[in-house]
């Protein structure tokens, strides 16, 4: 969910080859169809959880009797709201433009990783603080919500320690450990990786991924730099080594920057382009209701060069968010359609909407319900309280754009220093 800066200069071939290309001089502007993929995934991970809490029928796969919600979760709509696919779409879209973000920063290391320790750190902390705010506020109603709506989702997802401590554990946790079960430290101890049901903002469980998957592109950008050769190979190695869990999307963002996809004329033809995207979808969608046997077959393989491996079910989305991103930079109507001035606004408030919403949803949204469900009855109250806390998040994003401005301008002047104080070359 970095900042989305153009990789433009790495390289426009096409999805032919890697160039021994020259650096770009400097960043640049940013690229509108992506900032509105960002914005779009945020809003299927705030979708997600808003019919997770209020909508539970339409959230979650069943075995049994076929229903209308059933059906809804069976079809394409399910991918309007499907968060898992957009958290691996939010990965790619780091790999991608971090390629041109850390194109002039792999002289200076400790500058680069401290701006992104800001970049994501600072908001995600302020967000920390909003929703023990709000817990301070509302805290517990969810248990009561959720007996209402039949959502254990609801009722079990927020139960945090209010404490000072908690919320500084937290704000480390999330960035550098992650939690428990979730965690990029497989086996991190109980102490040190926080549970998610003690979490104040269960979705900061993704940005440890993106500080080590950043750190991983950053490695990537310094041996492109040095040895193009050698870095053609290491992408090669690590996206065969990673190709079972997330951090091969940060390679193939990267690669996919290096090559030039999406910063020229598409080289893939209408119909394949949108034949990528409809088998993303279609891999995303059915994922929990049938996985391809090739994807369980590769998940079972015991090979020591593998990294360990996700199940059947979120390695599908992985491969679908693959497909689908490759379609969208392959896609000329595609990438027009995506900047649409309002989409391009999603995608201003992407970052601060996927941190802002948690409270919202488990806080404010069950005591809007408990006082509602007495007069409108329980089903008008959780239609009416879903669509409220949608809008209402979506305010809250803006709102929270202050602090992310404020973030991203604290990471450019860790940068900015570094280049202003380093000794002219030689």
């Amino acid at each position: 969910m970095a900042e989305l800066l153009s990789p433009a200069g790495l390289g426009p071939l096409g999805l032919g080859a890697m160039a021994d290309d020259p650096l770009p001089a400097a960043p640049q502007p940013r690229i509108a169809y992506l900032e509105s993929l960002r914005g779009l995934a945020s809003v299927q991970v705030l979708l997600l959880h808003v019919c997770s809490a209020y909508l539970p029928g339409i959230a979650t796969y069943r075995d049994g009797p076929w229903s209308l919600a059933d059906a809804i979760h069976a079809s394409p709509l399910y991918f309007l709201y499907d968060g898992y696919a957009a958290i691996s779409v939010f990965y790619l879209l780091s790999g991608y433009v971090l390629a041109g973000a850390f194109a002039r920063q792999f002289e200076r290391p400790l500058q680069a990783l401290l701006a992104r320790v800001a970049r994501l750190g600072l908001p995600a902390m302020a967000a920390l603080f909003l929703s023990a705010g709000l817990y301070w506020a509302f805290g517990g109603l969810n248990g009561q919500a959720g007996a209402i709506t039949g959502s254990k989702f609801l009722a079990g997802g927020w139960a945090p320690e209010f404490s000072l401590a908690a919320i500084l554990k937290e704000s480390f946790d999330a960035l550098f450990i992650g939690y428990s079960g979730v965690g990029p430290i497989n086996g991190a101890p109980a102490w040190l990786a926080l549970d998610q049901s003690q979490s104040y903002d269960v979705p900061l469980w993704s940005l440890s991924y993106e500080f080590y998957g950043s750190i991983l592109v950053f490695a990537l950008c310094w041996m492109r730099a040095k040895s193009p050769g050698a870095a053609k190979f290491a992408v090669l190695l690590l996206a065969a080594s990673f190709s079972r869990g997330p951090y091969v999307l940060f390679v193939l963002g990267f690669a996919l920057a290096w090559m030039g996809a999406g910063t020229r004329a598409p080289r893939l033809g209408a119909i394949a382009s949108l034949g990528c995207v409809a088998l993303g979808v279609t891999l995303c969608f059915t994922a929990e209701r049938h996985q391809a046997p090739a994807i369980a077959a590769f998940c079972r393989l015991d090979t020591p060069w593998l990294a360990p491996c996700l199940s059947p079910i979120p390695l599908q989305r992985t491969f679908g968010a693959v497909a689908l991103f490759i379609g969208v930079l392959q896609s000329g109507a595609l990438r027009r359609a995506l900047a649409a001035p309002i989409l391009r606004y999603l995608g201003k408030i992407s970052f601060p909407l996927y941190l802002v919403h948690w409270p919202l949803v488990f806080g404010v949204g069950p005591f809007a319900l408990l006082a509602l469900a007495p007069i409108l009855g329980p089903a008008p109250a959780q239609a009416l309280i879903g669509l409220a806390v949608v809008a209402l998040a979506l305010a809250g994003a803006a709102a929270f754009t202050r602090v992310d401005d404020l973030a991203m301008a604290a990471a450019r002047r860790i940068n900015g220093f570094s280049i202003r104080t380093a000794p002219a070359a030689a």
